[in-house]
């Protein structure tokens, strides 16, 4: 009663009830609290109604598979685990999932030591597990996965995966602005890609290198060796229908430009790059893009366009 005084209440009328009076103070309290729990169940379904269902997304997806080619290697299936990590070495690398891809590649080196297929560990070792270390920026990691496949491809003289392993050798020196080592890396991947036989082959190998070398030049501020060098490279990439690398060339050509003073050139090139990489998922190469137009514009002082 005091409190209802403070508050300036009127509640003499309550102590006329006596005892009674505790009783409805309580059953007011409850039925106060019901409603309270009816109104808020009440938004809260229509919050759930408004939420869209959620939809199992590529993570989710591709973790289930990892585990279930992991049961599959448990279980000795060993040539499922290689057919379908293989497959999916691709998909993983264009869309930069680098992690999943390094798991995948555990998986399929391991089935293929198991079965004691050379070319797939090989492949394995130097591609998925490698190359993904290298994305990941574990260096040391890289080069001991590196060197395995690399022993493996001089057992059997694969001139292809000889060239890719100098290749990604070079880009981790670069990496670390050992440049003078990448330059010799580079030499040795291009002498082994020259001795393919394959000219389809061997064009989409030099196309690599070129473009590997352009990064290199670009990183040394040599920009006119690396224009002529990433032009040779989308040209290579080009001819061998690789739009995934087309798309990468362009946006680095576009890096370079801009370093080299011609924005408007560098502007158009991460404008087409960023359109393409949307279009086909290219998630790496898409903030490569759109990071390179945003700084175009923070020359041009166009703000809104930079946010």
């Amino acid at each position: 009663i005091k409190v209802c005084e403070a508050c300036k209440v009127d509640m003499t009328w309550l102590t006329g009830f006596g005892r009674l009076s505790v009783y409805l103070i309580c059953l007011h309290s409850v039925l106060v609290g019901c409603v309270a729990v009816m109104i808020r169940r009440a938004l809260g379904r229509e919050a759930v109604q408004a939420v869209p269902e959620a939809k199992a997304g590529p993570t989710i997806l591709i973790n289930d598979l990892i585990l279930s080619l992991k049961r599959a290697l448990t279980n000795g299936r060993y040539t499922e685990v290689m057919r379908i990590g293989s497959a999916l070495s691709r998909p993983l690398f264009e869309s930069g999932s680098f992690e999943a891809r390094l798991v995948m590649g555990e998986l399929v080196e391991e089935a293929a030591a198991a079965v004691s297929d050379r070319p797939a560990q090989m492949v394995a070792l130097i591609d998925l597990m490698g190359w993904s270390c290298v994305e990941l920026g574990d260096y040391t990691r890289a080069e001991q996965e590196l060197a395995h496949g690399q022993e493996i491809a001089s057992a059997l003289q694969d001139f292809l995966y000889l060239a890719k392993t100098q290749r990604h050798l070079g880009v981790i020196c670069r990496r670390q602005k050992r440049y003078p080592e990448a330059e010799g890396f580079y030499k040795g991947a291009m002498d082994f890609a020259k001795q393919l036989q394959d000219p389809e082959v061997r064009g989409k190998a030099i196309a690599d290198i070129d473009y590997a070398r352009a990064c290199l030049f670009e990183y040394t501020t040599k920009y006119a060796d690396a224009l002529t060098a990433v032009d040779a490279a989308i040209t290579g990439f080009t001819k061998a229908g690789d739009r995934y690398k087309m798309t990468m060339a362009q946006a680095t050509k576009g890096i370079i430009c801009l370093k080299d003073g011609k924005s408007a050139v560098a502007k158009d090139l991460f404008r087409e790059a960023a359109r393409v990489a949307d279009e086909s998922g290219q998630r790496l190469q898409a903030a490569r893009s759109y990071i390179g137009v945003t700084r175009v514009y923070v020359q041009e002082r166009n703000w809104e366009k930079a946010s």
